[in-house]
């Protein structure tokens, strides 16, 4: 058409998906394992682990078998009218899977900073935060649903042939965005503000703090990718937020714990057991906190 190449970058998109599926599923299943069978018990971040990882499911099918075979990755013009009516289908249960996956995330690292900031004034500031995060993530997932009356204009509005409302679209964009972002460095600044009480030297504060930076990576790409129906900012997407399944904090807390000092100033160690301050000797320590992971 006008001598312009046709462009399909549907299957690039696929593979990524699914590969990122795999490996991310790969480390939950081995976390898993790993507290049944040697801690003999799970926390309340790996129920919230494996529920996001039944959630996350259906969103690599949907893309594989919906929104792949409908045209991601093509330009709009070679498609097939039905073709879009049944893209804007499948993305719209994407929509909604993908803002109960941000609020998953999210419950799983604040779940899991409850077991190793003992401190009373950092749990209340958690607890409040994973009080925001429940209400922000119910909020955008019934807005996801109910963002066009009848619900079934989302995918038949843009034929301009079906009656209907929907929501600014965009404006939902850049308000989760926002907000998720913000939340996603609130959340990063907590770790790193209690990094100040360990008496390490500054050169170790820094990797740790890195390994903590490391999870937000999936905010550059996201940065870039609202408001832009774009199949290689989705790609990117798809990379670094598939890593976001918090399985993978178990090398940050066997890090910390190959520390050689791993007290505070005031002598309560950093990782107590369970959220539990304690005066024990690093050595005597570790051990409960292993049982903790």
């Amino acid at each position: 058409m006008c001598d312009v190449p046709l462009r399909n970058r549907g299957g690039t998109y696929d593979t990524i998906s699914i590969i990122m599926a795999v490996i991310s599923s790969s480390i939950v299943v081995s976390r898993i394992a790993f507290k049944l069978f040697v801690t003999h018990g799970l926390s309340p971040d790996d129920y919230v682990i494996l529920l996001l990882a039944v959630v996350a499911a259906p969103s690599v099918v949907i893309t594989h078998y919906g929104t792949t075979p409908n045209g991601l990755g093509r330009d709009i013009w070679t498609l097939e009218p039905q073709t879009i009516t049944d893209f804007l289908y499948y993305f719209f249960f994407m929509a909604i899977l993908y803002f109960t996956q941000v609020t998953l995330v999210k419950l799983c690292l604040l779940l899991f900073y409850l077991r190793i900031f003992p401190g009373p004034t950092v749990r209340r500031l958690l607890w409040g935060t994973i009080v925001f995060t429940v209400l922000f993530g119910v909020i955008f997932f019934f807005v996801a649903i109910f963002q066009c009356s009848p619900i079934s204009f989302f995918w038949e509005h843009w034929d301009g042939e079906h009656k209907g409302s929907c929501l600014d679209i965009n404006a939902i964009a850049w308000a989760n965005a926002g907000i998720s972002i913000a939340l996603d460095l609130w959340m990063l600044a907590i770790p790193l503000v209690q990094l100040k009480a360990l008496n390490l030297h500054w050169k170790k504060k820094i990797g740790v703090g890195l390994m903590f930076c490391v999870g937000t990576l999936y905010v550059i790409p996201f940065l870039f990718s609202v408001g832009v129906c774009n199949p290689s900012q989705f790609v990117w997407l798809t990379a670094f937020a598939s890593p976001a399944l918090p399985s993978c904090r178990s090398s940050v807390f066997r890090h910390l714990w190959s520390l050689p000092n791993r007290t505070t100033r005031h002598g309560t160690t950093f990782l107590s057991r369970c959220g539990r301050q304690s005066r024990s000797t690093s050595a005597s320590c570790a051990p409960a906190c292993r049982r903790c992971v």
